[in-house]
């Protein structure tokens, strides 16, 4: 009955990029009711223990109260990572338009199997060299490029030896991701961004 008396907020699940933080305030968006000072975040379903910081909080459960009510039902709701498989997944990634203009220096040298490399009057478009800024470009429209291609611990390996550099890339065959060596370890290059 006493949970009938003090409505308890509406509040909406969140979903946030792995690595990311979310801020509670985009859960509830509704007026608040008559009485009402704000809303107060609890990490406990008894709303004893507050939330440190609720602009910026990881995946977990929190549990609304309206402030400024004495006795009232927490409302749960739940953060968590977007994982691949999931339809909002590319709201996690930066899909900013390449940059095709500019003055770079030309890139000399180009694989094509298009078959229009060349500065001749009949390669028009002056490929590779119209692909500013680039030490090498490759192009194709039936085949992708495939980097070396070697197992966790063939990576860390080359990390143990001291060979490896930071930039270095290659495809772990285990983990079945791109790594590429930070200059400390390898990271799988899986969640995009814009720099």
């Amino acid at each position: 009955a006493i949970c009938g008396v003090v409505t308890a907020p509406i509040v909406k699940n969140l979903k946030i990029c792995n690595g990311a933080t979310a801020n509670l305030a985009d859960a509830y968006t509704s007026a608040l009711p008559a009485g009402a000072t704000g809303i107060k975040w609890w990490t406990d379903a008894a709303g004893t223990i507050p939330v440190a910081n609720p602009l910026s909080v990881g995946p977990g459960t929190y549990y609304a109260t309206y402030d400024g009510f004495t006795v009232q039902c927490p409302t749960p709701m739940t953060v968590s990572y977007y994982l691949p498989t999931d339809p909002g997944y590319n709201t996690c990634a930066c899909f900013n338009d390449p940059i095709l203009s500019g003055t770079g220096p030309a890139t000399k040298v180009g694989i094509t199997l298009l078959k229009r490399a060349g500065a001749s009057p009949s390669q028009a478009d002056n490929w590779p060299m119209v692909r500013k800024s680039g030490h090498i470009a490759l192009e194709s429209n039936t085949q992708g490029f495939v980097v070396t291609r070697m197992t966790t611990a063939q990576l860390n390996a080359i990390k143990t030896a001291n060979n490896a550099v930071e930039g270095m890339m290659s495809y772990d065959t285990d983990a079945k991701c791109l790594k590429i060596f930070d200059g400390t370890d390898w990271k799988c290059f899986n969640n995009p961004s814009c720099p």
